[in-house]
């Protein structure tokens, strides 16, 4: 038992997914001796570390880049992903001028920003699917292509059609359906486990920090510019991506061989060089015994990189691909994933579409400027947050492994719930009894939404694996959000709302507590009696 997390009842050279050995502690235990002597290993100030998963030796394997070219498709993608973001809640300050200008209620106004949530659900559903067939790379340059296409469509719409501005904005949402769903998984086929923390957080410093710091900016131009201005000079920006994509990503999907993927499975087989993806062995049939005849694989040239299809990756059957998040449902890993870090994200997106109804009306009179302001704070804390969890969720769950004989557990990452529970539970609080005063302070108002922010991206830190199906649960609930939490607000009083909201974040967060102790034990079960086996998905 390391740090709490209970074992669970295991056989001879059984695995528990998600468990690896990333420390050689030179103790002689069951998973080193021989076997390990065999596994490649990180250099420099790292050296120590086992590489998890191991890289093939193939030149093509992106695990086998070199770091620029590594860094330069990871940061392409989080550029890209920072236009989604800042795309997402864009009309957040200008919602009360769209009520107006299309003549609609301010309830009915905040849609706009609640059709792409859903949309880019719907998207990255779909393109979870399309990765693995055709590859991320095509996905990532679709995507792309309809970020600017309908950034040029919604700086055009008339004021007389409000439907065309929904249209548009839900077709937006789909072009962020790659930067919400492969991403994750993008960092994975580049990064080992231990380099990926940081990343993960530095891309939701993209994304969050987008979506925070837009609505600032945007305030004020829609004061001074009108709206449409600000899809003007995102035209740009979001050029900008579409050239970066094509020409600074790759096609990061490779397959490699089962036996390397040690986070996945043992080290067993490991020891068997043959194992290559970067060999392809031929076996003669003769009185002698069989030579193996070694093939080596040939490095792509960058311009056979820069193809947006490279042919099918795998021959899975899309159905099966499509079907495989509804089977995920049924795992706690997905409920728990949705109900910590989904939830909460999905208050701090559901502020941003009800600031206008808060505040704008009598007796705060706020205009689009002073609504931007409200993100000054969330902004901020975002980027507090973001730097803490860098700093937490690489080297805690390395400390924890140096002290557990070498071996990581996903659930050492679970320490940034801690300043989560006592930090933006009482935030929520008092956002609710804040707001409900006639006098409100936009600097005392966008600190406490700061703090919601906050614990957003630790909570969101803690799950580095985050699958297609919590994807999906969290935009459909950010998509009903837009529908129910407005007029939730109408209905009930401010403070009475954000009192539920909190209570209930207070629970789930709780709850967390069991997931660490149980964690492993659950990992093991579900490994055992997978959904997707049940059901014949793999």
């Amino acid at each position: 038992m390391g740090f709490g997390v209970l074992e669970p009842k295991l056989t001879t050279g059984e695995h528990v997914p998600g468990t690896a050995l990333i420390y050689d502690d030179g103790r002689g235990t069951e998973e080193g001796t021989a076997v390990q002597a065999t596994l490649k290993r990180d250099n420099g100030k790292n050296s120590d570390i086992i590489l998890v998963p191991q890289p093939s030796d193939s030149p093509n394997d992106p695990l086998n880049w070199p770091k620029w070219k590594k860094n330069m498709a990871y940061f392409s993608i989080c550029y890209s992903t920072m236009m989604g973001g800042s795309l997402g809640p864009i009309m957040s300050p200008a919602t009360g001028v769209i009520a107006k200008e299309f003549h609609v209620t301010i309830s009915r106004a905040a849609l706009p920003g609640g059709y792409p949530l859903l949309s880019a659900g719907i998207g990255a559903f779909l393109l979870q699917a399309w990765a693995p067939v055709l590859g991320k790379r095509s996905a990532y340059i679709a995507s792309t292509a309809l970020l600017f296409v309908t950034t040029v469509w919604s700086a055009q719409i008339p004021s007389s059609n409000f439907n065309e501005l929904l249209a548009c904005r839900t077709l937006q949402g789909f072009g962020n359906g790659a930067y919400e769903s492969i991403v994750i998984s993008t960092i994975g086929d580049l990064f080992f486990v231990h380099e990926r923390g940081k990343r993960i957080v530095i891309y939701q410093i993209g994304s969050l920090g987008c979506a925070s710091i837009t609505p600032i900016l945007g305030g004020y131009i829609t004061d001074k510019y009108g709206w449409r201005m600000q899809f003007n000079i995102l035209i740009a920006f979001t050029g900008i991506a579409f050239l970066v994509i094509i020409f600074c990503c790759p096609e990061t999907t490779y397959n490699r061989p089962i036996i390397y993927e040690t986070d996945v499975r043992s080290t067993e087989g490991l020891t068997t060089p043959e194992g290559g993806t970067s060999e392809k062995a031929v076996t003669t049939t003769s009185e002698e015994a069989p030579e193996i005849v070694v093939i080596t694989e040939k490095p792509r040239t960058y311009w056979e990189e820069l193809k947006p299809f490279n042919g099918l990756i795998t021959r899975q059957n899309p159905l099966i691909l499509l079907a495989r998040p509804f089977a995920c449902f049924l795992l706690p890993a997905v409920f728990w994933g949705f109900t910590v870090g989904g939830l909460w994200s999905s208050w701090t997106i559901g502020l941003a579409i009800v600031v206008a109804q808060l505040f704008s009306p009598p007796p705060n009179l706020f205009t689009p400027t002073k609504l931007g302001f409200l993100f000054v704070f969330p902004f901020l804390f975002v980027l507090v947050g973001s730097l803490f969890g860098v700093f937490l969720s690489d080297w805690w769950p390395k400390w924890c492994a140096r002290r557990n004989k070498g071996i990581f557990e996903p659930e050492f990452r679970l320490i940034l719930l801690v300043p989560v529970l006592f930090i933006g539970i009482p935030a929520i609080f008092g956002f609710g009894y804040y707001a409900s005063r006639p006098d409100v302070n936009w600097v005392a108002s966008s600190c406490l939404q700061g703090l919601i922010s906050f614990s957003t991206v630790l909570a969101a830190s803690t799950s580095v694996e985050v699958s297609v199906a919590i994807i999906m649960l969290r935009n459909f609930f950010w998509f009903g959000s837009s529908y129910f939490l407005p007029a939730w607000l109408e209905a009930s009083k401010t403070w009475k709302v954000f009192d539920i909201i909190a209570s209930l974040q207070l629970g789930v967060t709780l709850c967390s507590i069991l997931i660490y102790i149980f964690g492993k034990r659950l990992r093991h079960f579900f490994h055992q009696h997978d959904p997707l086996k049940l059901f014949h998905l793999i």
